[in-house]
């Protein structure tokens, strides 16, 4: 019952203590759970408003971009069925071509600056024109739209008499023409014309001839420093003709046409322009180096100039610069600008309703802009509890920041620790590995160690058997005879064949020392048992001159020696003790003398005897079971003992099979 009452204390202390923190834990989730879908919500709304907006403005950006192009062309006093014609022209334009209808209508505020008085179509003819040209020559609109304005400022009574719009088509097509002709573009026949300005038109230089010059020049040059060159033949015209004495201009007094300035100077004393003398000539003429430049430049192609020029004059209208803008239509370019061109459609029909929201909502906030001027107190406050607000919402933000950061630092953790266990688990699987690699070794080890143990129970085992064959080897007697004998004959064949040289080193030897030695005694005195003891190495020396006649004596006694008769006298012997046995006779006297034919003859009987007595041929092989043949082994045993020799115990040990004439065999070899 006590231990009952603690548990029950610890649980209710436990809940006491832990109450409060699970509390404030489940409020933190609240909190946190009411942020994120506080954060959600606001993020949904502010992602569609954002959506719708952008939809819209994306809708009406065109259409407000057309319009707001529109307002600057009808700031010049253009009245709105131009404008309309204008917006229609310039929007089928960027579809057909690829580019900005709204690029295309501004381009025309620029034209009804430079050329007053253009009446509805003039206005839109010359934009589309000049459109038209810029996309031919690879040239912007405001380039295009400038040269234009320029171009009709120096031929202005041409462009009036012709008409406008049939004067900016004849135009385009011969600047198209130059341009493809001398390989330039819009861009530098515009400047090439700025810098030229009228002089040349007021010389009396056609338009076809003023492109032909500067396109020939531009083939070197820009189109800047064409206009420079062109300019300084033109201002040393006049100068020239009475310097050369060359007719340079007509009756009129205007520059003859540049191919006839060109022969002139070709047919005179100055034709040669490779010599300086003549360049320098022409260049005082002139006044300038450049005027001698550029006729120099034109003098070898009158030919070409004159051609270019004529084709020029042949162009009234600006179909080729619609041939060379069409092969320049991108077609993705002019989907984009088809999809442009619809959206500015429907803005421009949805700006009759939203104009005047829009301008409601304007004038919304220019009543709230009063209002807050003239309710400070009140602007005060709202504006206190829109900061309220948005500081609640920074402040959500802020704990919803922060409780991110605490799940992703525990989800660190939880990511170390995983990464912890890995390791471990890699480690402990490293571990395993090199232990049973160990293992293996230790195996491994081991068996070379019962391999080598093997290796030397073995060798231990050959040591010992060649111990053992040496000392039995050496405990023959007959080996100690034969390496003596062999040893003997060795030293004697040395002493035979060194003799000599053994002689005269001993006999040398010999006489130092007997010289040495009689100074000696000659010297001291002595007594004759000292003079015997210093006299016994000569003693010695005569003993050892004797050796090579003992040696002699030696070989003749062992040459007396009958070692034959001594083996025979042996064999005797044996055929003696075998001539014993009770079942051989081999006819021996009792002085040990026998005929070797009788006793081979008598050797051959008894195998004969012996095998038929065992059951076998007389050739020794086994033919047909006898059983007679445990009655004659006991007959022939019994007969032994008759005899009176006992033989305790016969061993025959071989791996062959014994039969008669094995046994004949050993005794020929026996018998020599």
């Amino acid at each position: 019952m006590k231990h009952l009452e603690e548990l029950f204390f610890t649980v209710d202390l436990i809940n006491k203590s832990t109450g409060g923190v699970n509390e404030i834990l489940r409020d933190i989730d609240r909190i946190e759970k009411h942020t994120k879908a506080g954060m959600q919500n606001i993020a949904a709304g502010v992602t569609g408003l954002f959506s719708a907006w952008y939809a819209l403005d994306g809708m009406m950006t065109p259409g407000r971009d057309m319009a707001n192009a529109v307002r600057e062309v009808s700031a010049l006093s253009v009245n709105d069925n131009a404008l309309a014609m204008l917006e229609k022209d310039a929007l089928a334009f960027s579809i057909q071509f690829g580019e900005s209808a709204v690029d295309v209508v501004r381009s025309a505020y620029d034209i009804q600056s430079a050329i007053s008085g253009l009446q509805d179509a003039e206005l839109t003819g010359l934009t589309i024109t000049g459109a038209t040209l810029a996309k031919a020559t690879k040239a912007d609109s405001a380039t295009i739209t400038d040269y234009m304005g320029t171009m009709y400022g120096i031929f202005k009574n041409q462009a009036n008499e012709m008409g406008k719009i049939q004067w900016a088509e004849m135009l385009a097509g011969r600047t198209a023409a130059a341009v493809e002709m001398f390989k330039t573009t819009g861009s530098e026949m515009s400047a090439a014309f700025g810098g030229l300005g009228a002089n040349a038109k007021a010389m009396g230089v056609s338009l076809s001839e003023q492109m032909a010059i500067l396109g020939t020049l531009q083939s070197t040059m820009s189109g800047s420093e064409s206009s420079t060159h062109f300019e300084a033949l033109l201002a040393g015209i006049g100068r020239a003709q009475k310097e050369l004495g060359l007719r340079l201009t007509n009756d009129n007094d205007r520059m003859l046409h540049i191919t006839d300035v060109l022969r002139a100077i070709q047919q005179s004393q100055y034709s040669d322009l490779e010599q300086v003398s003549n360049m320098n000539s022409l260049s005082t003429a002139f006044g300038s180096d450049l005027a001698s430049s550029t006729i120099s430049l034109l003098i070898d192609n009158i030919d070409e100039l004159q051609g270019s020029i004529e084709r020029l004059d042949s162009i009234n209208g600006m179909d080729n610069a619609l041939v060379m803008a069409k092969k320049q239509i991108d077609p993705w370019s002019r989907f984009e600008a088809g999809v442009t061109a619809v959206s500015i459609a429907f803005s421009r029909a949805l700006e009759p309703s939203l104009n005047p929201l829009a301008n409601s909502l304007g004038d919304i906030a220019n009543t709230t802009l009063r209002w807050t001027q003239l309710f400070p107190n009140l602007t005060h406050a709202i504006g206190s509890g829109t900061l309220s607000i948005l500081g609640l919402v920074a402040a959500a933000s802020v704990f919803s920041i922060l409780m991110g950061l605490v799940r992703y630092t525990i989800a660190g953790v939880h990511t170390v620790m995983l990464i912890g266990k890995g390791i471990h688990i890699a480690y402990a699987w490293g571990l395993g590995l090199i232990k049973s690699a160990f293992i293996w070794m230790r195996g491994a080890a081991l068996g070379a160690m019962l391999q080598m143990n093997l290796w030397r129970t073995s060798m231990i085992a050959g040591s010992a058997a060649t111990w053992l064959f040496n000392a039995a080897l050496w405990a023959n007697p007959i080996t100690w005879i034969v390496a003596g004998v062999l040893a003997a004959v060795a030293v004697v064949a040395l002493l035979i064949r060194h003799w000599d040289t053994l002689t005269v080193g001993f006999k040398i030897g010999l006489a130092k020392v007997q010289d040495w030695f009689s100074n000696f005694i000659a010297s001291i005195p002595c007594s004759d048992l000292f003079l015997d003891w210093l006299l016994f190495p000569v003693t010695f020396i005569k003993l050892l001159q004797k050796i090579p006649e003992f040696i002699m004596q030696f070989i003749n006694w062992f040459q007396g020696l009958d070692l034959l008769s001594s083996l025979r006298s042996q064999f005797d012997g044996f055929l003696q003790l075998l001539d014993r046995l009770p079942f051989i006779d081999l006819g021996i006297n009792a002085t040990g003398n026998a005929d070797v034919q009788t006793v081979l003859h008598k050797a051959e009987n008894e195998r004969i005897d012996a095998n038929q007595a065992l059951g076998l041929s007389p050739s020794g092989k086994y033919d047909q079971p006898n059983t007679n043949t445990l009655q004659n082994i006991s007959t022939v045993m019994n007969n032994t003992t008759q005899r009176g020799v006992h033989v305790d115990k016969l061993e025959v040990n071989t791996n062959q099979k014994v039969d008669g004439n094995t046994l004949l065999d050993q005794l020929l070899m026996a018998g020599g």
